[in-house]
C-alpha cells in the first residue's frame, strides 16, 4: 500500500489542478498520519465543491427545463411542477394462485399465458344467452317491446354515405398524439392525407357502411394493461385494460356515434333519462338536482318526505355488456338492421393481443364485452341501461318528489305547484337510486338486480353506499322480491351518519346539507399546493398559470353546489399570495390587486371566476328544454321558500341573505351574488383582454350598468350614449354584439335570460326630476313620463302647467310612431278617453299648443321627467324624436314611480328635505367637519359606508351634529365622505360662508380638480360617476 501510495498522490494532482499536492516522502509513522489526513481533507473539500456544483448546475437546469415545458409543452411543465407521477406497470412478473397456493411468475411465456387467462375471462360470459324478448320474465317482456312512437326512417341518415367534407372534418377532430393500433398508422398520418389517398380511406369508410361489416383486420387490436388507483404487486386484477384500435376503424366508428347521438337527442328517443352519452349531457343538472333534494328534505318544514339513497357500484361496465342484450335494446329503438348489424360486428369475432415486457401475446379470441377505448361505447351504455331507467321512472314504487309552491295571486289565495319524482339519478354507469320509502328502495334494489342478472351485469353490492335520514348510522336489512333472475333476497347495508358526507360525480355532500367538509376539502387543496410550490425554484408567471389553470378549476369543481361569499372564497385561496409575492420578488405587504393587474403574472379574481361558473351551469339549465321541468321547479321552490311575491331572479334577496339555511342553496347564492354580475365574470378572456382599458375609461365594472333600470332588459346602444356610458362616436364593439348573442332570451327581443336578471336596486339609473323651481300657473313645458296607479298605464308627454300645492299638472299626450321596444319618436294623440277638452281652451295651452290635441291632468308625484336634451315642438317638424327609446323611459318611470322605497320625482316630496327644512343653521356658522367609513363585506354583512358631520361656530361651540349609516350598492370611502359633505351643507341656511374640513385626499383632489379652477365647458364632458 505504502509503495503504490506516490502513485496514487500523482493521480490525485492531475485530479486537482487548483490545489497544492503534496509528494510522498518517508517520515515516521505520526508525520504520516498527519500527511493522509491533510490529504482526505483535501479531497472531501474537493468533493463538496463538486457535489455543491452539481446541485446548482441540476437547479439551473432544471430551471431551464421549467421555462422550455411552459413555452413548448404546458402538459408537461404542469406534470413537473406538481411533481406528478406517471404510474405505469411492467408486466415482468405475476403473481397467480395455484393450488390455493401464491406463486410468482418469472418465465415469459408463463407470463403471457397468465395474462391471456386474466383478460379472457376478466368477465364471465352470461349463463344464459336471450335471443328474442319472448323467453324474457313477464315484468321485463314490456320494458323490452320495440317503442310505438319511433319510426326506423328517423335513422336513414346514419348509414348515409359520408362526404368528402364531413369525414375531412372527422379526421381533424381526432386527438394528436395518441397510440396507434397494430398497423402503427396515428392519427397524425390521417391528417396529412390528400388526393387519392384520402380519397381511398373516404371509399373503405363508405364500403363499411354499406354493407354493415369492418375489415378483418380491423377486428385486431392490441390490450395495454395501465395500472388502476393503487399499487400493482405483480396482481393482474390491479390492472385496467386500454385497447388500442386502428385509427381509420375509429373515424369511421365517430362518423357514426355523432349521427346516431344526434338523432337520438333531437327526437328525445331515449326515455330513462341517462344524463350521459347524448349531445348536451353533463354532470351539472343531477348534482343540481340532488343537491336540490337534500335542501328540501333538510330545510323544508312543510315536506314530510322521507330520504332514502343508495349509491351503486357498477364494475367492468365495458367488459360485461351481452351483444345479445344490445342487440334487444337497439331493436327496441327501432334501428334498422343494417345499422345493428355493423355495430355488432365491430365486437364479434375479435382477437387481442396484450402487451408484455417479453413481447406480444399470441392472438386470443374475445368472448364477451367492448373494448375500453372503443369511441361509441358510451352511446351503447345508455341504449344498453335505457331499459332499466325506463322501468324505474315508470314503475318504481315512492319517488322521492321535489314539490314547490309559489304564491302565483293572494286575492283569491291562489299558489303555483310543481311535483317532479325522482327515482335515479345515472350519469353513465354510476347509478344513484332514490326514494321516500324503505320499501321504495326495496323496490328499486329488486328491479335493478334483475336488470343485472338479465344483462349480465356486475354490480358490487359490498361497495354500494347508503343513506337513510330516518336511520342514520343504523345497519338495514332489505327484502327484495322474489324472482327467478334473484339468487339471494337479502341485502343487508350500514347507513352513514348524517353528518358523514359522500361521493357523487366528484362532489361530496351530506344529509346535513352542511357545507364544512367541502370548505375543509377546499382549504386543504390550496394549502397542499401553496406547500409544493413555495419551495420550488420557479418564476411568477409559473406560478400564476398554475393558480390559474390548475387550482382554479379544480376548485371550481370541486365547488359545485356551494357558492361561498366573496370574504371567505378570498379565505380559501389565500396561502397562494405570500408564494406569488415572494417568487416576484414583492414585499410581503404588496397591495393584493396588483396580482390580479400587473403583467404577467396576472391572476383570476377566484370568486368571481366560480360565480360565473354557477351562472352558466344554471344559465344552461334555463334555456336548456331537456330541463324545463326542474328548470320551473327550482325557481318556483325557491319562491316560495323565501315566501316572496315574485319571481327571485327579479327581487332584492339581500334580506335573506343572512338566513342559514340558504347559505348552502347555490340558486339563491347565485342569484344573490350575480346581481350587478362583474363584465369580467361574463366575458371570454379573448373579448375582456380587447376591451378592459376602454371600459377603465368609460368606467364601466358590471353587467348592471348596461341593463334597463327594472333589470330585465339590456339597454339598446343609443341609450347607452345618451346615458354617457359608451363613446358618442363609437360603433357598437365586439363585446357588446356578445352580450347580445348569448343573454338575450330571443334574437328578437331584448329580454334577458332569467338568470341574468338584476334587481333594480343594483341598476345605476336615477330619476329624471321635473324642474320644481317654476312657478305655478306658468307655462313651462318639460317632457315626462306619468304612471296612472288606478289604471296601471304609463302615459308620455309634455308637462305644460303645473300646480305643486296641489300636486297636479295639466299634460299633454304624445304616442310612439310605432309598438317597437327601442322607439324614440313620437305623434302628438289627436284624441282618446284620456282628453279634457276644456284644458285645450286655456289661453297659454291654446297660443303655444298647436300641435297637441289631447290634455288630462296628471299627478306631479306620480310624473318623473323624460331622459332627453331639450326637444320642442314645431308642427312642421313631426313626428319629434327624443334622446332615449320608449323602453328606457317606461322602465326608469316603473322603478321609480312603483318602488316606494326609492326618491319621488319631485322635490317637495323629497325625504332629504323634510328632515333638513326645520333645523337650518344660522349663517354665523364658520366650520364644518366631515368624516366617512367604508365597512368591508363579511360573511355576516353585506359592504355598507357610514358619514357624519359636525357644525361649529366662530367660538367653536358644537351647534348640530349628525351620522347616517347609507345603504350603497357600491360603497366606498370616498363616496362616504361626499356624503357626508352633502348631508352637512344640506344643513346650512343659504349665503352661508363655510370651512370644510376632512382628512380624504381624494375629496380634497377632486374639489381641486372640479371646484378650485375657473369654470370650462370641458367640465361638462366630464363624466359624474363618482356618486
Amino acid at each position: 500500500m505504502t509503495a503504490a501510495l506516490p502513485i496514487h498522490l500523482k493521480n490525485l494532482a492531475s485530479l486537482l489542478p487548483d490545489y497544492s499536492v503534496s509528494t510522498y516522502s518517508t517520515t515516521p509513522i505520526s508525520g504520516f498520519k498527519s500527511f493522509l489526513r491533510s490529504q482526505k481533507n483535501l479531497v472531501s473539500a474537493f468533493l463538496s465543491t463538486k457535489f455543491a456544483q452539481h446541485l446548482t448546475d441540476s437547479v439551473e437546469y432544471y430551471t431551464a427545463l421549467h421555462d422550455e415545458h411552459f413555452s413548448n409543452s404546458l402538459g408537461t411543465f404542469i406534470d413537473s411542477a406538481l411533481s406528478v407521477e406517471k404510474r405505469s406497470i411492467i408486466l415482468d412478473r405475476v403473481l397467480v394462485v395455484l393450488d390455493s397456493t401464491p406463486t410468482l411468475l418469472t418465465d415469459p411465456s408463463d407470463i403471457k399465458q397468465a395474462a391471456i387467462i386474466h383478460f379472457q375471462s376478466i368477465v364471465s360470459p352470461p349463463l344464459v344467452h336471450y335471443s328474442s324478448i319472448a323467453s324474457f320474465p313477464v315484468c321485463w317482456q314490456q320494458a323490452y317491446i320495440p317503442l310505438s312512437d319511433v319510426s326506423a326512417s328517423l335513422y336513414d341518415p346514419v348509414l348515409a354515405p359520408i362526404s368528402l367534407q364531413e369525414w375531412s372534418d372527422v379526421i381533424s377532430s381526432m386527438p394528436n398524439n395518441k397510440a396507434s393500433g397494430p398497423s402503427k398508422i396515428s392519427y397524425e398520418m390521417i391528417k396529412h392525407l390528400s388526393g387519392e389517398a384520402l380519397d381511398f380511406s373516404l371509399l373503405l369508410a363508405n364500403t363499411c357502411l354499406s354493407r354493415g361489416d369492418i375489415p378483418a383486420d380491423w377486428r385486431e387490436a392490441v390490450v395495454y394493461p395501465i395500472p388502476k388507483p393503487h399499487d400493482f404487486d405483480a396482481q393482474l386484477k390491479n390492472t385496467r385494460p386500454i385497447t388500442l384500435l386502428e385509427i381509420v376503424r375509429k373515424c369511421v366508428v365517430k362518423v357514426v356515434t355523432n349521427r346516431l347521438s344526434n338523432i337520438l337527442a333531437d327526437n328525445k328517443i331515449l326515455q330513462g333519462g341517462n344524463f350521459a352519452g347524448l349531445p348536451g349531457g353533463s354532470t351539472d343538472v343531477p348534482i343540481k338536482m340532488l343537491d336540490a333534494i337534500i335542501h328540501q328534505q333538510k330545510h323544508d318544514s312543510t315536506d314530510d318526505q322521507e330520504l332514502w339513497i343508495v349509491s351503486q357500484d357498477i364494475s367492468k361496465a365495458f367488459d360485461s355488456m351481452d351483444l345479445n342484450m344490445l342487440k334487444l335494446a337497439l331493436d327496441r329503438l327501432h334501428i334498422p338492421a343494417l345499422l345493428v348489424r355493423f355495430i355488432l360486428n365491430l365486437f364479434t369475432r375479435r382477437n387481442n393481443k396484450i402487451i408484455t415486457c417479453h413481447g406480444d401475446t399470441a392472438a386470443y379470441r374475445v368472448r364477451v364485452g367492448i373494448d375500453q377505448g372503443e369511441i361509441i361505447f358510451p352511446l351503447l351504455w345508455v341504449i344498453y341501461l335505457d331499459p332499466l331507467l325506463t322501468v324505474l321512472n315508470r314503475e318504481a314504487r315512492d319517488p322521492f318528489k321535489l314539490k314547490s309552491s309559489a304564491l302565483l295571486n293572494y286575492s283569491p289565495l291562489e299558489f303555483e305547484q310543481h311535483s317532479l319524482p325522482i327515482s335515479h339519478l345515472t350519469f353513465m354507469d354510476d347509478s344513484t337510486l332514490i326514494a321516500s320509502s324503505k320499501s321504495g328502495i326495496e323496490d328499486r334494489l329488486s328491479i335493478t338486480a334483475e336488470f343485472y342478472t338479465l344483462n349480465n351485469v356486475q354490480a358490487n353490492s359490498a361497495k354500494y353506499v347508503l343513506l337513510s335520514s330516518s336511520f342514520p348510522s343504523s345497519k338495514i336489512t332489505f327484502e327484495l322480491s322474489p324472482s327467478c333472475l334473484i339468487s339471494n333476497t337479502f341485502l343487508s347495508l350500514s347507513s352513514l351518519s348524517l353528518n358523514t358526507s359522500f361521493r357523487f360525480l366528484g362532489v361530496w355532500f351530506s344529509l346535513s346539507a352542511s357545507s364544512a367538509f367541502v370548505l375543509k376539502q377546499a382549504r386543504s387543496m390550496v394549502k397542499d399546493m401553496a406547500a409544493l410550490l413555495g419551495p420550488k425554484k420557479l418564476l411568477a408567471q409559473h406560478v400564476a398559470y398554475l393558480y390559474n389553470v390548475v387550482l382554479l378549476p379544480r376548485l371550481e369543481f370541486r365547488l359545485q353546489t356551494t357558492l361561498f361569499s366573496e370574504s371567505t372564497i378570498q379565505s380559501i385561496v389565500k396561502p397562494m399570495f405570500p408564494v406569488l409575492r415572494r417568487k416576484a420578488g414583492l414585499a410581503a405587504t404588496t397591495p393584493l390587486a396588483l396580482l390580479f393587474l400587473k403583467l404577467p403574472f396576472s391572476i383570476q379574481n377566484a370568486f368571481y371566476r366560480f360565480l360565473s361558473s354557477h351562472v352558466a351551469s344554471w344559465q344552461k339549465i334555463f334555456t336548456h328544454p331537456d330541463f324545463k321541468d326542474f328548470a320551473l321547479y327550482a325557481i318556483s321552490y325557491l319562491q316560495g321558500y323565501l315566501g316572496a311575491e315574485n319571481c327571485p331572479t327579479t327581487i332584492n334577496l339581500e334580506p335573506w341573505s343572512q338566513v342559514i339555511s340558504l347559505r348552502t342553496h347555490t340558486l339563491f347564492n347565485s342569484l344573490l351574488f350575480s346581481s350587478p354580475l362583474p363584465l369580467r365574470s361574463i366575458l371570454p378572456h379573448s373579448i375582456f383582454q380587447t376591451a378592459w382599458k376602454l371600459w377603465k375609461n368609460l368606467n364601466l365594472f358590471v353587467l348592471a350598468q348596461l341593463v334597463s333600470p327594472c333589470g330585465r332588459y339590456l339597454m339598446n346602444w343609443p341609450d347607452l350614449r345618451y346615458l354617457g356610458l359608451v363613446g358618442r362616436k363609437e360603433r357598437i364593439p365586439t363585446w357588446f354584439n356578445f352580450i347580445k348573442n348569448n343573454f338575450l332570451s330571443s334574437s328578437s327581443s331584448s329580454l334577458l335570460l332569467p338568470l341574468y336578471f338584476i334587481n333594480s336596486s343594483f341598476t345605476l339609473a336615477s330619476p329624471c326630476l321635473l324642474d320644481h323651481t317654476v312657478k305655478d300657473y306658468y307655462f313651462y313645458p318639460q317632457w315626462a313620463i306619468n304612471f296612472d296607479s288606478a289604471t296601471q298605464t304609463l302615459s308620455v308627454g309634455r308637462v305644460c302647467i303645473t300646480y305643486k300645492k296641489q300636486n297636479s299638472a295639466i299634460m299633454s299626450h304624445w304616442l310612439p310612431v310605432s309598438s317597437f321596444a327601442d322607439e324614440r319618436s313620437y305623434n302628438p294623440c289627436p284624441d282618446c278617453s284620456f282628453n279634457i277638452p276644456a284644458l285645450s281652451k286655456k289661453s297659454a295651452i291654446k297660443q303655444r299648443c298647436n300641435s297637441e290635441k289631447c290634455f288630462f291632468n296628471v299627478i306631479l308625484s306620480d310624473t318623473i321627467g323624460y331622459p332627453t336634451r331639450n326637444a320642442k315642438v314645431f308642427a312642421a317638424y313631426l313626428p319629434i324624436t327624443l334622446s332615449t327609446s320608449w323602453s328606457y323611459a317606461t322602465s326608469l318611470a316603473l322603478v321609480h314611480l312603483t318602488n316606494p322605497s326609492l326618491p319621488t320625482s319631485s322635490a317637495f316630496s323629497s325625504p332629504f328635505m323634510d328632515q333638513t327644512d326645520d333645523k337650518v343653521l344660522p349663517l354665523s356658522v364658520q366650520s364644518l367637519y366631515t368624516d366617512g367609513s367604508f365597512h368591508i363585506a363579511t360573511d355576516f354583512s353585506p359592504s355598507s359606508m357610514a358619514s357624519a358631520w359636525l357644525a361649529l361656530d366662530d367660538d367653536g361651540f358644537i351647534l348640530e351634529s349628525s351620522s347616517l349609516q347609507i345603504s350603497s350598492c357600491f360603497p366606498s370611502a370616498l363616496r362616504s365622505e361626499i356624503y357626508a359633505v352633502i348631508l352637512g351643507l344640506n344643513a346650512f341656511s343659504h349665503g352661508s360662508s363655510i370651512s370644510i374640513y376632512t382628512d380624504c385626499s381624494q375629496l380634497i383632489s377632486l374639489w381641486k380638480r372640479f371646484v378650485d379652477v375657473p369654470f370650462s365647458l370641458k367640465l361638462l364632458r366630464e363624466h359624474n360617476h363618482l356618486i
